[in-house]
């Protein structure tokens, strides 16, 4: 799949477009794409439909695991747009 230019793209609907946040251990080391996969489900939002109402650009989500499916909604290695009604919490640092 070609990658897309994500500033180009603006989601519709309930649709937000997230960042997967890539952790390090608490020992300072990036964990594999193993890890990564068991790791919680956790996205950083980067934009929002005009239908999202709990959700702001720059918000970390937790997702539901079970419903949250990446390889169907995937942009590219970093990016994924997927509804509003997978995310199960939303922590704002504002």
């Amino acid at each position: 799949m070609e990658k897309q230019d994500i500033t180009k793209v603006e989601p519709l609907r309930d649709y937000i477009i997230a960042e997967l946040e890539v952790k390090a251990s608490k020992a300072g080391i990036i964990l594999s794409e193993a890890a990564k996969e068991n790791a919680e489900h956790t996205l950083k939002a980067v934009k929002c439909g005009p239908d999202v109402k709990g959700v702001k650009a720059g918000d970390t989500l937790l997702v539901n695991p079970f419903e949250f499916v990446p390889q169907k909604v995937k942009f590219d290695d970093e990016h994924y747009l997927f509804p509003e009604s997978v995310v199960i919490a939303v922590r704002r640092l504002t």
